[in-house]
C-alpha cells in the first residue's frame, strides 16, 4: 500500500542503492570505473541480485511501501503525494558507503537518487534495532533516511537544487551523473 504513511513514521530502503546505474553508465555512456567499481556495477546491471523481502512484509508493521523501480527520488515523490504526507530524507550517505567513499559528492547524491531497477523497496514504518538485526541476520541490510511528517512534498536535509537524473523509458537512458 502506497498511500498509509503516517507521521512519525521513518523512511527505510536497502543498502547498496545505485550500483545498477552505475552499471548502465560504464557499459553504455563509458563512464571511467575502477575495476573493482566496474565489475560490482556491471555485475548488478546484467545480472540484478533481487532480494526476497517477504520477511519485512509478514514480520514487520510496514505502513507503506513501493518498489524503486524508476528511481529513488522518483519513488519517494510519489510515496508522499499518495500518503499526503511530508518526507524529510536524510542519512543518504548510509545508503551505499563504497559509492559515498568512491564518488564526489554531488556525483554520489546524482546516483542513488536517480538509480532505477534496483529491485529494492522503499518503505514507511517503525522498525526496532532487533528488527533491523534480524533482517540483517537474513542478509537484509535495511537503512533508515528519514522521517515521515505532516505536510506535502519531499524535502533533504543536506541538499538544494535536486536535479531528476531518473531513467526516461521512452528515451531508454539515464542522463550522466
Amino acid at each position: 500500500n502506497r498511500k498509509n504513511a503516517k507521521i512519525g513514521d521513518y523512511i527505510y530502503t536497502f543498502k547498496n542503492i545505485g550500483f545498477s546505474k552505475l552499471g548502465y553508465l560504464n557499459l553504455f555512456k563509458k563512464t571511467k570505473l575502477i575495476k573493482s567499481l566496474q565489475n560490482k556495477s556491471q555485475k548488478q546491471f546484467l545480472s540484478p541480485k533481487i532480494q526476497n523481502y517477504s520477511l519485512l512484509f509478514n514480520q514487520f508493521k510496514i505502513n507503506s511501501c513501493m518498489d524503486i523501480s524508476d528511481s529513488l527520488f522518483l519513488s519517494l515523490k510519489e510515496l508522499s503525494k499518495q500518503s499526503q504526507k511530508k518526507f524529510l530524507i536524510k542519512n543518504l550517505k548510509l545508503i551505499n558507503p563504497i559509492l559515498f567513499e568512491t564518488l564526489k559528492l554531488n556525483e554520489y547524491h546524482s546516483l542513488i537518487l536517480s538509480s532505477g531497477e534496483e529491485f529494492m523497496p522503499i518503505f514507511t514504518g517503525k522498525l526496532s534495532k532487533s528488527n533491523i538485526e534480524k533482517l540483517r541476520s537474513k542478509k537484509i541490510n535495511v537503512v533508515n533516511i528519514g522521517i515521515v511528517q505532516k505536510g506535502k512534498g519531499i524535502s533533504f536535509e543536506d541538499l538544494k537544487n535536486i536535479k531528476d537524473n531518473s531513467f526516461d523509458h521512452f528515451k531508454n537512458n539515464y542522463s550522466k551523473l
